[in-house]
């Protein structure tokens, strides 16, 4: 009884500590931030599973974005709780008409993806502390490391936005945290089979919200057929085939959303490895390229969360307690995401060419985790070195540091916000001077907000689209080629005028210059140019 009653006493701690850090964040964060790039693609694929289940939403699938965040917002559609804004009646039209919705939906799926990684670092830290000292010290050593997790420019800039990262990381890390507490590996029992299947269908759930779970996934697997060869090495052979049928049941979990996966992609005419090979060629083409340093996303990450960095080279070369554990969970989980952490690292910085600050976050979690447990390690023996003391008053430091550069981040995102409400408030009057009627007008766009929920209004494109990819667009052909940008164009259908609305004040690379005007004067030549602010383009549609 007494066991049962500390353990719930540690998941409500977690909890309400989980609670009480976000609803900080909450309460500094801007109340609404302007929309960002890929959000449109994901919410123009909520409205494409929405009109499928229901109602009549304009929405487009683009093949190479993993499903599931879109189909998990989806609902938010069918509930109502979600409108698209009719452009007939746009009086009091502003950001907040547009953005509160994304975010308190999408503050949920981080809070949840705070809870997990909350709760992983306890379990991994030593959930079978039986002291309330260590329990506090488990408790201080995960809070120290989540203010680093929700306080640090990653997070800030894309951690609550209408983006796969957090809800992928989080199931991932669910699924790692079923291990770890059920222990599978160290227990013979059916429930350790069920354990292993259910942790498996959440890293398929996972792969299936960003393609990359899939590293961590495979990372995992390794070390267990690892493990099965070392004790068939060991002349171990009834506990080598029960750990291998343990993997069988991974495997198997893992292949349910990716059968289902499949089927659905087979209904639209394609396959999970088309997919695959369909989002590996378009970052690897010409056009978009952001050329960087191959140690870019190492250099980003130690100025992003030096803090985090620090702890990691700590438990690189020093000796803890946790490498004494015997249990066999705890090691494999934290050497799966050590190497996963290291691999995507790799990828990220010599194969990959898009250099891209936002693709940290799928690094972020992992090391958080790792590095909660070091702290933890740092905590319980700061006393008896002073070693521990210097790691911790530096890292103590660092966290200030980045709290007060977090700050500066979040009051530039309200400028941000404000120059945002006057584009719409500009392009609103423009639309209306116009008289657009939603019944007759597609809204082709860059500004991702209106493609979010404007009816009729389903188009983002990037400025490095070839002036023929453009021609094809205006005359709402279906014959696109190779790009990303463009499968939303596949659900437009013909009749509709087109209006395009664009921003050019969206940096774009030196070389691409050429190409942004080719694509201005394309426009103004098919159109003219109806009004201009700055640098937002309405075109008048003829």
């Amino acid at each position: 009884m007494k066991k049962s009653k500390g353990k719930k006493e540690v998941l409500i701690s977690i909890i309400f500590l989980a609670l009480l850090l976000g609803i900080i964040h909450f309460s500094v964060y801007p109340s609404v931030i302007y929309p960002w790039t890929d959000e449109i693609i994901y919410v123009g694929m909520a409205k494409y599973f929405t009109g499928s289940l229901g109602p009549s939403i304009s929405g487009f699938y683009e093949l190479m974005r993993p499903p599931l965040l879109s189909f998990f917002y989806s609902p938010l559609y069918l509930l109502g709780i979600v409108r698209e804004v009719d452009i007939n009646n746009l009086e009091g039209l502003n950001i907040e008409t547009f953005r509160i919705p994304l975010y308190t939906y999408n503050y949920l799926l981080n809070l949840a993806s705070i809870v997990v990684i909350f709760s992983l670092i306890l379990f991994l830290g030593g959930y079978k502390e039986k002291k309330i000292k260590e329990k506090r010290l488990l408790l201080l050593s995960a809070i120290l490391v989540l203010i680093y997790f929700m306080f640090n420019k990653i997070y800030i800039n894309y951690g609550e936005r209408i983006l796969p990262d957090p809800l992928s990381e989080g199931l991932t890390l669910l699924a790692l945290l079923l291990i770890a507490i059920n222990k599978p590996l160290t227990k013979t029992s059916k429930k350790s089979y069920m354990t292993m299947f259910v942790s498996g269908v959440l890293f398929g759930l996972a792969f299936l919200t960003r393609f990359n779970q899939l590293l961590l996934f495979m990372a995992f697997i390794l070390l267990l057929l690892l493990e099965v060869f070392i004790l068939l090495m060991q002349n171990k052979k009834k506990k080598a085939t029960r750990i291998l049928l343990l993997i069988i049941a991974l495997l198997l979990g893992f292949t349910i959303p990716f059968m289902l996966y499949s089927l659905f992609l087979r209904s639209i005419h394609a396959s999970i490895f088309e997919v695959l090979e369909k989002a590996s060629e378009v970052v690897r083409q010409d056009s978009s390229l952001f050329p960087g340093s191959p140690i870019y996303y190492l250099k980003e990450l130690i100025l992003t969360v030096p803090g985090i960095f620090l702890l990691l080279i700590f438990g690189i070369f020093h000796k803890t307690n946790i490498k004494e554990k015997k249990w066999a969970e705890k090691r494999i989980i934290i050497q799966a995401i050590s190497l996963y952490v290291l691999i995507l690292l790799i990828y990220l910085s010599f194969f990959f060419p898009l250099k891209i600050y936002r693709y940290l976050f799928s690094i972020l979690p992992g090391i958080i985790v790792l590095s909660g447990i070091i702290m933890y390690e740092i905590l319980k023996n700061i006393k008896r070195s002073v070693v521990y003391k210097i790691f911790f008053a530096l890292f103590s430091l660092l966290l200030i540091v980045n709290i007060i550069s977090s700050a500066m981040i979040i009051r530039w995102h309200t400028v941000k916000n404000e120059d945002y409400i006057k584009d719409i408030e500009f392009i609103v009057q423009s639309l209306k001077s116009m008289n657009i009627s939603s019944e007759n007008y597609v809204i082709f766009t860059n500004k991702v907000e209106l493609g979010m929920y404007l009816k009729n209004t389903v188009i983002y494109i990037r400025w490095w689209c070839q002036k023929r990819a453009l021609e094809l667009i205006l005359n709402n052909s279906k014959e696109i080629e190779g790009y990303a940008e463009l499968y939303p164009l596949l659900d437009i259908h013909s009749g509709y005028k087109v209006v395009p609305i664009i921003d050019y004040s969206i940096p774009v690379l030196a070389d691409e210059e050429e190409k942004r005007q080719e694509i201005k004067e394309f426009l103004e030549k098919k159109f003219g140019v109806y009004a201009y602010s700055g640098n937002i383009y309405v075109y008048n549609p003829r």
